[in-house]
């Protein structure tokens, strides 16, 4: 049973090192873990798109991030994080209704509605604007899409069913 057990901590060790990647430049490793809110455990096809969505925020922390801004010394949240997610969900969920055209997914749905108009970079910003965002908000049409949610949200709550949690060691 001793050995089996160092087995354990050895492979786990292992795989520490080798899924990991640091969120500073000096800190030690990382993991991430996904973590899928119960309220789409019961709809496989949404949590599917919410797994691809949490799958692709990991690979925006451990690598695209450091890609995008070599020069930032320790990962931060940004607004082109967020529309690659969305986006990636938004079309993950426009495929699987190419496939299965009998899905539905109330915010999904909405989503890829948002997605498929001229205002999904003004919907990312209204709805997930984080203050570690960097972004110029003149840079969006925040007036044209006030008036065009009015008429094309209504009630709208956005949502997020995934997210990652941070390991460290």
């Amino acid at each position: 049973m001793r050995n089996f057990n160092f087995i354990l901590i050895g492979i786990f060790f292992i795989l520490a090192i080798f899924t990991s990647q640091p969120a500073k430049a000096d800190d030690g490793p990382v993991l991430y873990k996904v973590v899928i809110s119960e309220e789409v455990m019961g709809d496989p096809h949404a949590l599917s798109a919410w797994r691809e969505y949490a799958k692709f925020k990991k690979e925006w922390r451990k690598e695209l991030f450091f890609k995008t801004f070599p020069n930032e010394k320790e990962y931060r949240f940004t607004y082109r994080e967020e529309l690659d997610c969305r986006k990636r969900l938004a079309e993950y969920w426009i495929d699987m209704k190419k496939r299965n055209p009998e899905l539905s997914n109330e915010y999904l749905d909405k989503l890829t509605s948002v997605y498929n108009s001229l205002y999904f970079p003004e919907y990312i910003y209204k709805y997930f604007h984080a203050g570690s965002w960097e972004v110029r908000k003149n840079r969006f049409r925040l007036d044209e899409f006030k008036e065009w949610a009015k008429d094309n949200l209504g009630w709208h709550f956005p949502k997020t069913y995934s997210h990652l949690d941070i390991i460290k060691f």
